[in-house]
């Protein structure tokens, strides 16, 4: 007979591919006759041959699929290992007569050599713009949060840390906001500092890191402020923006740096304080 059918995890559902729903993890299995071989793959579907003995491949074409969804995937194939096996998984699946045994050790040694991935400790944020509210999309590590050349204010901010697993670190923050000056509250770990729905400027912004951890980084944060433009980096606490002059803040820089590494630019004067 010459032909193909389908199963849903070994299983044969008895209808047509196009009635079949998927569900989350779900291994799909095409079995055809095979020019060349004479018979089936897989199970004998009336063809009057002995059909080819399958191998299940199905734990291999899973852990296969775990790892092209992993958003490490990347960076697990800089390790050279892993990308051996990784190399050599796709070329058994390819492989009609590879057998049982050569599955389950290729899929155990492929398993086993998965890098250990540490995400380094990296600041989200995002901010609230004059007459845009809050930005859709959270920026990273020194993408800038605002806008520029558009003279609009920035009135809230929300800044978080990721790549924290295995660290007791975390950060807060306080601003300088207009008509109220300092907060007196620092905000901490994703909650709004600033106001919203006042059409109060923020003008300046502290920001310093917190936990036993603490002191293994570093968190770098930069302002544009009107009639200044881009300041000087701020670093651990110490201020960003300006004071007494009542400019808005428009846009915003974070970054968070091991111990010591360099600034990621000048630190002269992340800040201008009116005195007058």
């Amino acid at each position: 007979m010459s032909g193909w059918m389908y199963s849903v995890n070994n299983d044969f559902p008895g209808y047509g591919l196009d009635g079949y729903t998927p569900s989350d993890g779900d291994v799909f299995r095409l079995q055809f006759t095979l020019w060349g071989y004479g018979a089936d793959l897989g199970q004998d579907f009336q063809g009057g041959m002995t059909p080819i003995n399958q191998t299940d491949k199905t734990d291999l074409t899973k852990l296969l699929a775990e790892i092209n969804s992993s958003g490490k995937k990347s960076q697990y194939l800089k390790d050279a290992t892993f990308k051996s096996l990784y190399n050599q998984a796709y070329t058994m699946m390819m492989d009609l007569e590879a057998t049982t045994k050569q599955v389950r050790e290729l899929h155990a040694n492929l398993k086993a050599s998965i890098p250990v991935v540490t995400e380094p400790v990296a600041a989200t944020y995002h901010t609230h713009i004059q007459n845009v509210g809050w930005e859709t999309a959270w920026k990273t590590d020194g993408v800038m949060s605002g806008t520029s050349g558009q003279s609009l204010r920035l009135e809230g901010i929300e800044v978080k840390l990721t790549g924290t697993e295995g660290y007791d670190v975390g950060i807060r923050y306080k601003t300088h906001i207009e008509n109220i000056g300092w907060e007196n509250v620092w905000k901490t770990n994703g909650e709004m500092s600033g106001t919203k729905g006042q059409g109060l400027r923020l003008e300046g912004i502290d920001i310093e890191l917190t936990g036993a951890d603490a002191n293994q980084f570093d968190v770098y944060y930069q302002v544009h402020a009107q009639n200044f433009g881009w300041l000087d980096w701020a670093v651990n606490g110490a201020s960003a923006g300006t004071a007494g002059f009542g400019y808005r803040l428009e846009g915003i820089r974070i970054s968070v740096v091991p111990k010591g590494a360099a600034a990621p630019g000048s630190t002269a004067r992340p800040f201008v304080q009116n005195n007058q």
